[in-house]
C-alpha cells in the first residue's frame, strides 16, 4: 500500500471523464467550476467525520480474561476450540503526551474528483500521508507500544469513517448529479 493511500469510498457518476472533457473544451472556466462543484460534494460528510472526531476521546480498555468457544476450521473440517481474549471499558488518566493523532486525521480527510480511464467518480477519503493512524483509529479496539516502548497496550478506537459516509453518500451523489447536469444545461444554452 503506498503512504498516500488511506480509507476511501467512491461515488461513481456515468461517464464523468468525457463530461469534464467537454466542459474544458466548451470553456475552461465552466470545466474549473464543476471540478469546484463536485469538490465539495463531500464537505458534509466531511463535516460530520469531524465532528465524531471533535467530541470526547474514547475510554480505554483492559482485558479481563478469555473465553473458549468452539469454532470449525475450513480447512480440515474438524472442530476446534478457539480462545479469545474478553475486553471491558476502563477509566483512563490522561497526561500530557498527546499527539495530535486526531487533528492530523481530521487534515487528512478530503474529497477529490477522480476522472481516469478505469474509475471515475468523486472520491471521499482520509490520506495515510497526512494521518498514518487513520485507519488504526477507526478500528474499536487496538493494540500499541505505549509512547514507543514496551510492553503493548490496548486501547479503544473511534469508529469516525463509515457511519457519516453512509449516511450521506445519497445527498453526495444527487449534489454530483445536480452540479453535472447543471454544466450540462449551461453547455446546451450555448
Amino acid at each position: 500500500m503506498a503512504e498516500s493511500e488511506g480509507m476511501g469510498v467512491e461515488l461513481s457518476t456515468p461517464d464523468l471523464r468525457s463530461t469534464l472533457a467537454a466542459a474544458k473544451e466548451f470553456s475552461p472556466k465552466l470545466a474549473r467550476g464543476l471540478r469546484k462543484e463536485l469538490r465539495s460534494v463531500g464537505d458534509d460528510i466531511i463535516a460530520k467525520q469531524r465532528a465524531v472526531l471533535s467530541g470526547p476521546l474514547p475510554s480505554g480498555v483492559e482485558k479481563t480474561g478469555q473465553r473458549t468457544r468452539m469454532v470449525l476450521n475450513k480447512k480440515t473440517g474438524s472442530i476446534v476450540l478457539a480462545k479469545r481474549n474478553v475486553y471491558r471499558d476502563k477509566a483512563v488518566r490522561r497526561k500530557g503526551g498527546t499527539t495530535e493523532m486526531r487533528e492530523q486525521i481530521k487534515a487528512g480527510l478530503k474529497t477529490r474528483v477522480v476522472a481516469g480511464k478505469t474509475r471515475q467518480g468523486v472520491s471521499v477519503r482520509t490520506t495515510r500521508s497526512q494521518a498514518p493512524l487513520s485507519i488504526i483509529w477507526q478500528s474499536k479496539r487496538f493494540r500499541h507500544k505505549a509512547w514507543g516502548r514496551l510492553p503493548y497496550i490496548d486501547q479503544k478506537g473511534q469508529p469516525y469513517y463509515w457511519e457519516p459516509v453512509l449516511e450521506g453518500r445519497d445527498a453526495a451523489r444527487k449534489k454530483a448529479g445536480d452540479a453535472i447536469d447543471a454544466a450540462l444545461s449551461e453547455m446546451r444554452k450555448k
